[in-house]
């Protein structure tokens, strides 16, 4: 997906760009990206916990449901997390975003997923990241992996924002 085409598919599901300035993490649908009509935009189940805890630890977080776009939460079974799509608007969101993702990653490793079964070591995150703003254009990483190799991916996406600052 390219700028242009993420920017067109926000505005077509509903959320105002004016309005998404105010927040430096969306959590948008998981299909932002592909979906032909508002009606088959669904959320992946793991975002809206993703958004309360984000919230919680002082992020200024929404989801389409901020915007009035109201989104169905698709439920999986097994060991998955399904994350939606997670925009960073602004890097200083970063470590919040790897803090609280750990956080909720080391919760699901402790669950057991089916009566009397280990858990898995390493459940496997879904999810894609979009990064940057409407001003300055986007990264986007659509990440299927080990949680432990998305958070190095995360922090080290702090580590380019701290020798970009350091470079100006």
């Amino acid at each position: 997906m390219y700028y242009k085409d993420f920017i067109q598919k926000i505005e077509k599901a509903g959320i105002g760009l004016a309005d998404a300035r105010t927040f430096d993490v969306l959590i948008l649908p998981e299909n932002i990206g592909s979906f032909e009509k508002v009606e088959e935009l669904f959320e992946a189940l793991g975002a809206a916990d993703l958004i309360k805890r984000l919230q919680e630890a002082g992020c200024k977080c929404a989801s389409a449901f901020n915007f009035g776009v109201d989104v169905p939460a698709l439920e999986r079974r097994g060991s998955d997390r399904w994350l939606g799509c997670i925009w960073i608007r602004d890097m200083v969101a970063i470590p919040l975003v790897i803090g609280t993702l750990g956080s909720l990653l080391a919760m699901k490793i402790a669950e057991s997923p089916d009566r009397g079964q280990p858990p898995p070591s390493h459940p496997i995150v879904h999810a894609r990241i979009v990064i940057g703003d409407v001003d300055g254009g986007f990264s986007f990483i659509d990440y299927d992996g080990d949680g432990k190799t998305l958070i190095k991916v995360l922090e080290g996406l702090k580590d380019v924002r701290k020798i970009a600052h350091a470079a100006e």
